[in-house]
């Protein structure tokens, strides 16, 4: 798996790249859930800096 330690000229995109994600799973979520969009927090509600936080995912 490619991440930004390997390639560091990656980390000055990782805030768009996180949105990104984000509003596409939030599309994801609201098409398959069936759900209001409201639901959903209309921007990421993780700050780039947990989400890339050591020991936040099993196994690290």
């Amino acid at each position: 798996m490619t991440c930004w330690t390997d390639n560091p000229s990656l980390r000055s995109t990782l805030d768009e790249q996180l949105d990104k994600a984000y509003r596409l799973g939030r599309l994801v979520a609201i098409r398959e859930t069936d759900l209001d969009e409201d639901t959903f927090p209309s921007g990421c509600p993780f700050a780039l800096a947990d989400v890339l936080a050591k020991g936040r995912y099993p196994d690290e």
